[in-house]
């Protein structure tokens, strides 16, 4: 059958640079993302999450680093679900005008509140390379980059090792107008079968994703959204297709 809903999300991100040294020199960063969807008449699925970093950007000739540390909560049916800590580096390198490599790095540690979900209590590896194409004088941005992560939970049934490959467009439509492509292809073998199941389980998932945003007088925008994911298991349980439609109102400080 097909299921809908609707709910109403509250999202709140933040950045904050400042200039530590001579221009050029270190700059340190905090970045603020809040994200919360309550349902009224179902509480327990409420989620909410809060994740902050901070850390410094380096630039230095065609390089760009960056070293990010930060702390992620989790909650659900308005419980704590989760805290994770996390380090996440990344480096871009601008070969000219046309063309940048970047890659990006995420060693992180989960812990989950309740004794219930102890299995799931996890340490995550992941690396993402790829390369940026900027065309007509960066209208135009197209972007490729393969993912390898690693988790190793406590349980083996959560722990995986997954390859990832992402293709994404982006361009500027006009002053006031952004438009967002991206596909993605993952590919999740887990180290041991789902519940009920005697294989192994292993996942390849397809999503599609496109978002238009339009701003307005200077601050404010609005964004509408579609997605469409299709996982296919060889647990048959975890088959499905899903597909989102999203709308947001926000404004930029």
């Amino acid at each position: 059958g097909v299921q809908t809903c609707a709910l109403p999300i509250l999202q709140v991100k933040g950045n904050l640079l400042h200039d530590i040294g001579k221009p050029g020199d270190v700059i340190w960063a905090g970045k603020l993302d809040f994200y919360s969807s309550q349902n009224s008449d179902y509480q327990e699925v409420n989620y909410l999450t809060a994740d902050i970093s901070t850390g410094p950007i380096w630039a230095s000739g065609q390089y760009v680093f960056r070293a990010p540390f930060g702390y992620k909560d989790i909650q659900y049916g308005n419980e704590s679900l989760s805290d994770t800590f996390y380090f996440a580096p990344s480096a871009i390198y601008n070969m000219n005008e046309r063309l940048s490599w970047q890659a990006n790095l995420k060693l992180a540690a989960e812990d989950y509140s309740q004794p219930i979900y102890s299995g799931n209590d996890n340490t995550l590896y992941s690396l993402a390379i790829g390369p940026n194409f900027y065309l007509d004088d960066r209208k135009h941005t197209v972007s490729a980059f393969v993912t390898f992560e690693s988790r190793d939970a406590d349980a083996s049934t959560f722990s995986y090792s997954s390859y990832a490959l992402d293709l994404s467009y982006f361009t500027r439509i006009n002053d006031a107008t952004d438009l967002f492509l991206n596909y993605r292809y993952l590919h999740r073998a887990y180290d041991a079968p789902a519940p009920l199941f005697t294989s192994d389980r292993k996942d390849d998932r397809n999503s599609l994703s496109a978002v238009v945003v339009y701003r307005f007088r200077d601050k404010y925008f609005v964004s509408a959204g579609y997605t469409y994911i299709n996982n296919s298991s060889n647990a048959a349980l975890y088959d499905f297709d899903k597909n989102m439609l999203t709308f947001e109102v926000g404004m930029a400080l």
